[in-house]
């Protein structure tokens, strides 16, 4: 299962152009959201502007439709990274006061996996609060000089099934 996004290249640069890169072609590729500039709300990406519903491209983890209004966060995750020796599969990292905010407005994430020059492999809906439960265990300070204080990272094959990422495309050789 993927989220077909006609020849997108997302560029091997910065995590923050990566990132808008990103966003700005899922939003362009899934009917029903509208960006949200960062200048209006930090915490979401996105916002339904029609209801959308799951389907075989674009899965949902928890949620039978996403409804007009829904605020929506795009995290993305390389199908790997370098983990010093080897290659590991790459993280969704989220900020502890966004998914706060996403949480208690009933927001949803739309959590990407993709593979940088080559584009998105996989696609997976899942409620603030069904992910909730999940960033539990993961969530730890960093230093105090950045944006926030506490984040959590996820990886990839924590939700997202390795048979759902396409297996020509890394995805199969990292530990978790």
């Amino acid at each position: 299962m993927s989220l077909a996004i006609e020849g997108l290249s997302i560029p091997r640069s910065t995590p923050k152009d990566q990132g808008t890169t990103l966003q700005e072609e899922v939003i362009g590729a899934v009917d029903g959201l509208e960006a949200v500039p960062d200048d209006v709300v930090e915490w979401c990406d996105a916002i339904a502007v029609d209801a959308i519903s799951p389907s075989e491209q674009l899965p949902a983890l928890g949620l039978p439709v996403i409804e007009r209004g829904t605020r929506i966060e795009i995290k993305g995750a390389q199908i790997e990274t370098s983990n010093g020796t080897h290659t590991t599969p790459g993280r969704w990292y989220v900020k502890r006061a966004a998914h706060e905010r996403l949480l208690a407005r009933r927001g949803v994430y739309l959590l990407v996996v993709y593979q940088p020059l080559h584009g998105v492999e996989s696609a997976l809906l899942a409620a603030a609060s069904t992910l909730d439960t999940i960033l539990d265990e993961h969530w730890y300070s960093v230093d105090c000089e950045r944006s926030e204080d506490t984040v959590a990272k996820v990886s990839w094959p924590t939700l997202i099934a390795r048979d759902d990422v396409n297996p020509d495309v890394g995805g199969g050789s990292g530990a978790e």
